[in-house]
């Protein structure tokens, strides 16, 4: 299934006959964030001071909410142990899959973070945000790594495809670089 969402609503569409699926209504603010766990069984969704919990089978419950005092979230990223929310107010909000307990707050950024993308090993985190920048953040350890300063522009949108990370900007350009995880390590080449 694809999942959209706009305001009070998400939309669930099949991928082979693009038909809407299901609506979930009822929601009480702007949904700017979706994101499906690695098991494909959860639908996450993220609004304005909570992040609701959706089954993506059947007629697609509500789970629960993560309630939270960190204003509207704008970008989800999951990994096995990890739901990370990127927030209008500047910081990563990382919450425990386990028992969705506010685990730890990654702060660095200056602007509303945009996007949050996962590499496949779970370990790395990269962040873009209104203010020009994309950050890696070592998720073991809670530290940035690097900061790349490379867009004249707001970064709206961050995505990691095989060896390449991909930026895109509000100043019209697409950024690619090049990474390397090592084991000790996160390396970028431009």
């Amino acid at each position: 299934n694809l999942f959209t969402a706009s305001y009070s609503l998400i939309k669930v569409w099949d991928m082979k006959t693009l038909s809407l699926v299901h609506t979930i209504s009822g929601l009480h603010h702007w949904v700017r964030a979706l994101v499906v766990s690695q098991d494909k069984e959860c639908l996450y969704s993220g609004c304005h001071n909570t992040i609701g919990i959706w089954s993506t089978s059947g007629s697609f419950q509500h789970l629960g909410n993560i309630p939270h005092n960190y204003g509207s979230i704008y970008s989800l990223a999951i990994t096995h142990e990890f739901l990370i929310a990127g927030t209008y107010n500047r910081n990563i909000q990382v919450f425990n899959l386990s028992n969705n307990q506010h685990v730890f707050s990654l702060r660095g950024h200056i602007g509303v973070v945009t996007s949050l993308t996962v590499t496949p090993s779970g370990h790395f985190l990269v962040s873009s945000s209104s203010d020009q920048t994309i950050m890696i953040w070592n998720l073991e350890n809670m530290l940035p790594i690097q900061t790349l300063h490379r867009h004249e522009s707001g970064v709206n949108a961050v995505i990691l495809f095989r060896d390449f990370l991909l930026s895109g900007s509000e100043d019209n350009e697409i950024k690619l670089f090049q990474y390397f995880q090592m084991q000790m390590g996160f390396a970028l080449q431009t």
